[in-house]
């Protein structure tokens, strides 16, 4: 059995060292794929074993992930971004799932870090990814931002208990609002999709119950002043993207 690791990187030099590291011992080939950074993590990927690939840059990730998908040799391939680190008991319980054959595709649960903390509630509090499949079981949505992928075989759940990849989110409160642009806008041409009529004052509907939901619902207060926070920009984070939405809708009238 051959394991493929496969990271999308985009300037990540200071994350993409220890993420190639945890998986050692357990991936037999790894793949960086990274869209022209600027900075060294090219080189770093190199000089811990990877074979990089580079290509055109994206706004966000998700429609270079099949791409990606496509350099990998292996039987199996575990999907990371540069700021995750796979940990022993996942890796145990991902050996056993394939070589037992149990299953085409795994869905891990994943530990979220936030602002230097972990995130327990807020939302973030049952977070899983299908990022461990066989090889052609799996493909990623080509131009949505965060757009769930499509899988076909069996799917495991993965048990929370025995253990959970490590995901290193937003450093700092900069860290989040730099990506918020991008994020937002992927979303917007979403809702444009999906049609539907987009206003600010939708937006603000929208905003204040994703707010409430996470913050009192999915007990966002739990995490402190972390986790009023992280509601309170995930609220804004949806008013600004059907703000973003409804200036795109205008443009075109």
């Amino acid at each position: 059995m051959h394991i493929s690791l496969v990271v999308n990187t985009l300037n990540e030099e200071a994350n993409i060292a220890d993420c190639i590291a945890s998986v050692s011992g357990f991936a037999d080939e790894v793949i960086v794929v990274d869209m022209e950074s600027s900075d060294r993590t090219a080189s770093i990927a190199s000089s811990f074993g990877a074979v990089v690939h580079t290509i055109p840059r994206e706004k966000f990730v998700d429609p270079a992930r099949n791409k990606a998908l496509s350099f990998a040799s292996g039987d199996w391939i575990l999907v990371l971004d540069a700021d995750e680190r796979l940990t022993p008991a996942v890796a145990a319980e991902l050996k056993k799932t394939a070589d037992g054959d149990m299953a085409e595709v795994v869905n891990v649960p994943f530990e979220v870090h936030m602002f230097g903390r972990i995130v327990r509630y807020s939302g973030w509090q049952d977070t899983r990814k299908k990022v461990f499949f066989k090889n052609g079981f799996l493909k990623y949505t080509a131009t949505e931002v965060h757009g769930q992928p499509e899988c076909k075989g069996r799917l495991a759940e993965l048990d929370k208990n025995k253990g959970q990849i490590v995901h290193l989110n937003y450093r700092d409160i900069g860290h989040f609002f730099k990506k918020l642009n991008d994020y937002t806008d992927g979303e917007a041409l979403k809702l444009v999709r999906t049609g539907g009529r987009n206003t600010p004052l939708k937006g603000i509907y929208w905003g204040l119950r994703h707010f409430f939901r996470r913050y009192l619902l999915q007990s966002g207060y739990r995490d402190g002043y972390t986790g009023l926070m992280l509601c309170a920009f995930m609220g804004f984070y949806w008013f600004l993207a059907f703000c973003k939405a409804w200036e795109l809708e205008n443009r075109k009238a």
